[in-house]
């Protein structure tokens, strides 16, 4: 099994919209990451942003970094973000800003 440990390795996530989309203002902002159930067939995971958490707090363990380059990718509902480990063992948790 292999683990990426790095504390500036950036992740993908969607957000789930819950309490409002993301905006373009809520880059650098942190915030929290709900589970859903993965799918069985893709073997994706169902985890998504949380994004009626985002906030300036330090101990919420995502930092939104940016959108996804892509295309067919924009700001709001369901959008795909970019996202590094706020809390991690490696790094100090940062203030979003």
């Amino acid at each position: 099994m292999l683990v990426d440990d790095d504390p500036d390795h950036a992740f993908e996530i969607q957000e789930d919209s819950v309490g409002g989309a993301l905006a373009v203002t809520d880059i650098g902002l942190n915030a929290d990451f709900i589970n859903a159930a993965g799918n069985a067939y893709t073997k994706r995971s169902g985890a998504m942003l949380d994004t009626s958490t985002k906030a300036t707090t330090a101990t919420l363990p995502l930092k939104i970094i940016g959108l996804v380059p892509r295309p067919n990718n924009d700001i709001g509902a369901t959008a795909k973000v970019i996202v590094k480990i706020n809390v991690h063992t490696e790094a100090q948790a940062s203030a979003g800003i």
